[in-house]
């Protein structure tokens, strides 16, 4: 008899057993659910990052040629970046 035929076999024979292990077990789980603090759930608010550039004398498609646009690409490859709103947004 396998491993597995073995645990089976004795879970059927001992049902009593089992039951009483699986309440201590659901009793012990539930004592310990309730000491959990409440900020033990994380902080599931993104991170967000606004980049503000300026620059006088240049028009504003200047701006987004010289400025906005090599930003934007170098933020490409950073990673866990999910959404980039478009400029002007």
């Amino acid at each position: 008899m396998s491993g597995l035929g073995a645990l089976v076999g004795f879970a059927v024979k001992r049902r009593g057993v089992v039951l009483a292990v699986s309440g201590i077990i659901a009793a012990v789980a539930l004592l310990a659910m309730r000491k959990l603090p409440i900020d033990a759930v994380p902080d599931v608010t993104n991170v967000q990052v606004t980049v503000i550039t300026s620059a006088r004398g240049l028009s504003p498609a200047e701006v987004e040629s010289y400025l906005t646009y090599p930003v934007e690409m170098a933020m490409n490859g950073l990673p866990d970046v999910t959404r980039r709103p478009p400029p002007g947004a």
